[in-house]
């Protein structure tokens, strides 16, 4: 089975990335999307903005 990716993010109107969206569609904030890379769940795709 593949892992999830990210595959898109969100910016707050000062650029900071505040969502993230997954290859299986979830939406995560910024420190759910922090704790699931860094546990392996998820690995970075090809990004691009929502």
């Amino acid at each position: 089975m593949e892992r999830e990716t990210i595959v898109a993010v969100q910016k707050n109107g000062d650029g900071d990335l505040t969502a993230f969206k997954t290859s299986t569609g979830r939406v995560l904030d910024y420190s759910q999307a922090l704790a699931e890379v860094q546990n392996g769940n998820i690995a970075w795709g090809n990004l691009s903005s929502w």
